[in-house]
């Protein structure tokens, strides 16, 4: 895989429209699809500003999933509903961001 960067105004991006048709916009030209291209942006600004912290506010973000996901299945278990097979109450270690998928962005993994 590439190394993902500033999107430049020569840089093409797709966009799929509520009809199902694909359409390509740089982000110079973004006809239409401003908003997309200033979020996209955004966020590039956001991720290199400070990777690490994005990175902890990710891993934070995936503890409260897990806790949140283990209180609805005890609850539920509470109520008597039967739970799925795959869903389990057992403790399992918060996924690490660089094992799920990372993009390297000058040296620091963030998801």
């Amino acid at each position: 895989g590439g190394q993902l960067g500033m999107p430049s105004d020569s840089t093409v991006f797709r966009i799929l429209n509520p009809r199902g048709e694909i359409s390509s916009r740089s982000f110079g030209a973004p006809g239409g699809c401003e908003a997309y291209a200033r979020a996209a942006r955004a966020l590039f600004n956001r991720l290199h500003e400070n990777p690490l912290e994005q990175q902890a506010i990710l891993t934070a973000g995936l503890a409260i999933g897990e806790i949140e996901r283990r209180r609805s299945a005890m609850v539920l278990q509470l109520q008597g509903v039967p739970l799925k097979e795959n869903t389990t109450n057992d403790w399992s270690p918060t996924p690490d961001p660089s094992e799920v998928g990372a993009v390297d962005l000058g040296g620091a993994n963030v998801a």
